[in-house]
């Protein structure tokens, strides 16, 4: 046999070897690198994440490599540089001061997380976590990264229902439980931390409102206005305000947000030429006086202020009143701005007596001296007003006394009178009786028993002259 012969066998040989054996030593090379790869990974949690402009997030993975490895750095990134690789976020100038790494482990995971805080409108990218191990080919990064989107602001809005009266505050980003804050005019709504805001009416809940999410009060809403209508603030008078001072009064809607150019002002309810901007300078009046405003063009609700009126001042309690009681002066005024000051007066003939000042006067252990009329002023930054007099009657005593006394000395003297009356008739008849008696005349033939009588006669008859006998005469006589 041959070289040439040989040779051709060794090759034939090779060749049905590397037919059965080449495709084994590719099928276990290939099953080794399965199995490589499947011990090298990196997974983000979540994959996608929204937060809000000014805030701070946390964007997390879990990754693995094979065991007898040691990780010797591990960085995010968001850019790639030719020849140089990853650029580490700590080490990008758009985020430098801005980024912290944490890591830990959890249940044989490795966990690495970067947070940022400061969050702008640019870092909305997506970011990508890369470690590197001792093993000189021993890296790996996750390609498919975890997208942060960035909302400012506008992320946030606020919807109306139910007719105006509920506001519902949302975000475009989806936020994990987040608490809610509203702000009414700019100042917090208290126990009001759900994202639906019910509302009354408008004489409590008007004005803009607007919302946040807790620990990110920076980021709100823009603003609602609610019920809006307007309103006059009285500025400039002090606590006793002199008739004739001027005050400056400015008229503004009840929503913050709101501002208007062109104003009509009213004096009881008549147009005042002199005033056309959000403020009006008048004077202190002393009566009743009313101020309102509104805006040209527009139909919105609007409130007046006024001076004081229907002043009314009652004496308490409103029973009879001794010497000794105690008493109170009340005094009560319809007025916007709320009454400044009460004055009390008692009226006399000469000069009327100042009191005090309050809404109540108290007079302990009164006396007759007390009695009068009363009356009260109220005074606001607009003017002033009196009430009508309240009378105070005060019962002495002493009359009580006088008039028991003299009680007794009319009925004493009724009685004397009575008696008086009494024995002047029994007098008279008397003398009637005696009238009837003639000098001369027996005394007792000389009664009229038919006319007269008395039951001091009762046992007296009538007594005739002797008979004349017919026989002999008196011895006597002879």
């Amino acid at each position: 046999m041959g070289l040439h012969t040989l040779v051709v066998v060794a090759v034939v040989v090779v060749s049905q070897l590397l037919v059965v054996v080449v495709p084994q030593l590719l099928e276990r090379l290939l099953d080794c690198c399965k199995l490589g790869l499947q011990q090298w990974g990196v997974t983000y949690t979540p994959d996608s994440v929204c937060a809000l402009e000014g805030s701070s997030v946390d964007l997390s993975c879990f990754y693995k490599y094979p065991e007898g490895l040691r990780v010797t750095e591990s960085l995010w990134f968001i850019n790639e540089q030719r020849g140089v690789g990853p650029v580490d976020l700590r080490e990008d100038d758009q985020y430098k001061g801005r980024v912290q790494y944490y890591q830990n482990q959890n249940q044989n995971q490795l966990y690495h997380t970067v947070r940022i805080t400061g969050l702008r409108a640019r870092d909305a990218q997506t970011y990508k976590f890369r470690f590197i191990t001792d093993d000189p080919g021993g890296k790996f990064i996750g390609r498919s990264g975890v997208s942060l989107s960035v909302t400012g602001s506008s992320g946030l809005k606020i919807d109306t229902g139910r007719g105006g009266k509920q506001l519902i505050c949302s975000s475009t980003c989806t936020l994990t439980n987040p608490t809610y804050i509203w702000y009414r005019n700019e100042q917090p709504v208290s126990e009001q931390n759900r994202a639906v805001l019910d509302l009354r009416d408008r004489t409590v809940d008007a004005g803009s409102y607007s919302c946040a999410v807790k620990e990110h009060e920076e980021i709100r809403s823009a603003a609602v206005c609610v019920f809006e209508s307007l309103q006059v603030k009285v500025e400039g008078a002090a606590a006793a305000p002199a008739e004739g001072q001027t005050v400056t009064l400015t008229c503004s809607s009840t929503c913050s947000s709101q501002s208007y150019s062109n104003y009509i002002w009213y004096r009881n309810r008549q147009p005042v030429s002199e005033c056309r901007s959000a403020s009006c300078s008048v004077a202190v009046f002393r009566g009743e006086i009313s101020y309102s405003c509104a805006v040209e063009g527009r139909d919105l609700h609007y409130a007046t202020v006024y001076s004081p009126k229907d002043t009314r001042a009652v004496v308490l309690p409103s029973r009879e009143r001794a010497e000794g009681d105690s008493v109170t002066l009340t005094c009560s005024s319809d007025a916007d701005p709320p009454v400044l000051t009460f004055s009390w007066f008692k009226q006399r003939p000469a000069a009327n007596k100042t009191l005090g000042t309050g809404q109540n006067y108290s007079i302990t252990n009164i006396s007759s001296q007390h009695s009068g009329l009363y009356y009260c002023t109220a005074l606001n930054q607009l003017g002033q007003h009196s009430s009508a007099p309240a009378r105070l009657d005060v019962f002495s005593d002493w009359w009580k006394q006088y008039t028991g006394w003299a009680a007794v000395g009319l009925v004493s003297a009724l009685a004397l009178s009575l008696l008086t009356v009494i024995l002047c008739i029994q007098r008279k008849r008397r003398a009637e009786r005696g009238a009837d008696v003639q000098p001369g005349d027996d005394t007792y033939t000389a009664l009229n028993l038919a006319t007269t009588s008395s039951s001091e006669y009762d046992t007296l008859t009538v007594v005739g002259p002797p008979p004349v006998q017919s026989g002999a005469p008196d011895e006597e006589n002879n």
